[in-house]
């Protein structure tokens, strides 16, 4: 009987939490759900503009790397989609206007290689400041040249040979946060860094 009434005795003295208790709880979380939520979604956004940075200097580079190896020209083209580019073998002056599933005729005559259409990652897109040049191509005497359409690196090399660098920018869907990628003309070095300014 003894053991009975201690037992009685504990939970007469357990107390919960009373409702004003449990509600400023509920709105002390609230407040730092509120804060820290748009930071989490920058961090979040910043990371795709990374990965899409990433992804096209990886395709520059390699883009890069081919036309040196093969002795050709490597075309990069950023069509009016922002989201896609094209990359591959320049066998044609209109190959950054057309590949497989593109609508619209083929041009003439067809490419032998077409170019392959690249996607960023949801969110992403080349930008439009500074101008992201129609097309690029890397030549095989491993120059670059930012050609706004026709025949590109006659013989094998740019003209003109003029220093300088290409800025391709990538940037997220409502253009903040933003990164550059930068050509060297001469050398086709491709670097990125963040933007010093995005719209």
């Amino acid at each position: 009987m003894g053991a009975l009434r201690d037992t009685g005795k504990l939970r007469g003295s357990e107390r919960g939490f009373t409702l004003p208790e449990v509600l400023v709880t509920i709105i002390i979380l609230g407040i730092l759900a509120g804060i820290a939520f748009p930071s989490f979604f920058s961090v979040i956004e910043s990371r795709r503009v990374d990965s899409a940075a990433n992804q096209m200097v990886g395709d520059l580079r390699q883009a890069h790397s081919k036309a040196s190896s093969r002795l050709t020209v490597y075309r990069v083209c950023f069509p009016s989609n922002l989201q896609t580019y094209k990359i591959g073998l320049q066998t044609t002056t209109g190959a950054c206007n057309w590949a497989p599933g593109d609508p619209g005729p083929p041009p003439s005559p067809l490419p032998t290689q077409p170019l392959e259409t690249r996607t960023l990652p949801d969110g992403t897109r080349t930008g439009t400041a500074p101008v992201t040049p129609a097309a690029i191509a890397f030549c095989a005497d491993g120059s670059v040249e930012a050609p706004p359409s026709g025949t590109v690196c006659p013989n094998g090399t740019a003209t003109p040979f003029a220093p300088g660098l290409i800025t391709i920018r990538v940037e997220s869907s409502d253009g903040n946060p933003c990164v550059d990628i930068e050509v060297n003309k001469a050398t086709s070095r491709v670097t990125s860094a963040p933007a010093a300014s995005c719209p």
